[in-house]
């Protein structure tokens, strides 16, 4: 039996996790799963070892008037993620909280592969990041083709998957009623 642990850090991680997870599950695969996840992933049977709005804060004020609160998440998920010993860390979006747990779990056991669904926008700010990536993410699933050429340059093993909004039939909806 595999196992997968999913780390999403909000809402809209956790409805893209879901999607995933979804399509997983309908191929009946033998997979074990533990998330950091909400209401999505939830409804999917898949148990969080805490909610999602225990984490969720919107604003700068908010986050700092919680960061204890939020360091705390952080090493509850990596001791748990420890001790459940995926074979996948699935981590989705929200880079400053995931990508942080990631980086603490390949530190300790660097055997746990780690696949990063939504990858940060290193094209829009703090190109650099992408050579720090390479020590804790074995993969990354891209929305968009044109971030390839930022991975790619640095050998970053990645894929392109394409945004679920792009995807969907909401830009064929006619919106002259709105």
């Amino acid at each position: 039996m595999k196992k997968i642990f999913i780390l999403t850090g909000e809402p809209s991680g956790d409805r893209l996790a879901s999607t995933v997870i979804l399509k997983l599950k309908e191929k009946n695969l033998d997979i074990e799963y533990l998330s950091v996840g909400g209401y999505y992933l939830n409804s999917l049977g898949i148990k969080s070892i805490f909610d999602l709005k225990e984490i969720t804060y919107i604003g700068f004020t908010n986050v700092l008037l919680n960061i204890f609160k939020i360091k705390n998440k952080i090493n509850k998920a990596v001791d748990e993620i420890i001790k459940f010993n995926p074979d996948i860390l699935f981590t989705v979006d929200s880079p400053d909280f995931t990508l942080r747990v990631a980086e603490k779990v390949k530190k300790i056991n660097s055997n746990i592969k780690t696949i990063h669904y939504v990858a940060p926008q290193v094209w829009v700010w703090r190109e650099g990041r992408v050579k720090k990536f390479k020590n804790f993410v074995d993969h990354f699933l891209l929305l968009f083709n044109f971030e390839k050429k930022y991975f790619d340059k640095e050998n970053i093993k990645n894929t392109f998957v394409g945004h679920p909004l792009l995807e969907s039939n909401i830009l064929k909806t006619d919106i002259s009623n709105f």
